[in-house]
């Protein structure tokens, strides 16, 4: 039977939150259940004394012989100081979790401009993201798009652009935007390259990778579509499509790109605020595989997007919001409508 210290507080992660004896942190490690089921620990990449983290923000990962896992920040702070031991001893963590196997002390701190996450829908499956006075946007398609609420020169500045995969609909006007605000595209290593080639500044990643920028943490998880890159006359820059989850503000929103159905959802159960999902069929999933995809991923709030931008994903969006019931809020938003995350 695991030990279970009566008096820490525990995540659904397996986390605890132990309070130091100077009452100006706490104290994070992973519980014995965790090592338990994670078996002989081999390796702890931890961050560096002075890292900031928000609520549910990943501070590290931990390599075991059976799987590696994600260490998520239960509380919003700073790095105080690291277990240095665990460099050259990562096993304490399975002899010692509550002891010596303890892995960073955060000065807990409430942030008023971080509890705050504003989704404003710009039509199709183009979405801009706002907290703690950082912008960014994801598949920008404004150019061109029959759907949208605003040309592309009434697009406020954006720190960044994320991208789902390459085809128009989706990269638009990234490059454009990037060259004009001086923001970083976040996409796959191909479709960055391409677009970096064109003069945009880049930042590569690929499937199951994931960064913490200045405005939040990014990472790539699988999409099942076409990887074409649009104005890729060689075919060299075709890439892996990717559904994109991002966390500002405290606040985890999962875009699922241009994709069908697929198991890998279930991964992200209980770990999504806001999923922005396809429901126009065709192209992507429809309605019945998107309600699916709502019981997979478990999210608070669910956004349809990618639908009534052309007649051939024409789909009902009050339809989706009656098949889904209670399984997560339904918004329904139109173009220039906005959503907060609080």
């Amino acid at each position: 039977m695991a030990n279970i210290p009566a008096d820490l507080r525990y995540t659904k992660d397996h986390e605890y939150v132990k309070q130091t004896g100077d009452n100006a942190s706490v104290q994070i490690g992973i519980t014995d259940y965790a090592q338990g089921e994670l078996g002989d620990v081999v390796y702890v990449d931890l961050p560096k004394v002075g890292a900031v983290f928000a609520r549910g923000d990943v501070f590290g990962t931990i390599e075991a012989v059976k799987a590696v896992s994600e260490l998520y920040a239960p509380l919003a702070g700073t790095v105080t100081e690291v277990n240095t031991a665990l460099e050259g001893d990562p096993a304490l963590v399975n002899k010692d979790p509550y002891g010596g196997g303890w892995m960073i002390k955060l000065a807990h701190r409430a942030i008023a401009s971080s509890v705050m996450l504003t989704l404003t829908f710009h039509g199709h499956a183009c979405f801009t993201l706002e907290a703690d006075a950082r912008r960014v946007i994801i598949d920008p398609f404004l150019t061109g798009n029959p759907a949208t609420d605003i040309p592309l020169t009434r697009l406020a500045k954006v720190d960044a652009i994320l991208l789902s995969h390459g085809h128009g609909d989706h990269l638009g006007d990234a490059v454009p935007i990037a060259r004009r605000d001086g923001a970083t595209i976040v996409a796959t290593a191909e479709l960055a390259r391409f677009c970096g080639e064109r003069g945009a500044t880049v930042h590569a990643m690929h499937i199951g990778g994931a960064r913490q920028f200045p405005f939040g943490r990014v990472k790539l998880v699988p999409a099942f579509h076409g990887g074409a890159v649009e104005g890729d006359t060689t075919g060299q820059f075709t890439t892996n499509p990717c559904g994109v989850v991002v966390t500002m503000g405290g606040h985890t929103v999962y875009h699922c790109g241009d994709t069908g159905l697929t198991m890998e959802m279930q991964l992200l159960a209980g770990r999504v605020d806001a999923m922005l999902v396809p429901i126009g069929d065709n192209y992507t999933m429809g309605i019945e595989d998107a309600v699916r995809a709502v019981e997979f991923v478990q999210p608070r709030t669910v956004i349809p997007m990618h639908y009534n931008t052309w007649d051939v994903i024409k789909a009902d969006p009050e339809q989706f919001q009656r098949q889904v019931g209670g399984r997560a809020r339904v918004v329904v938003l139109a173009p220039g409508d906005a959503h907060t995350l609080s």
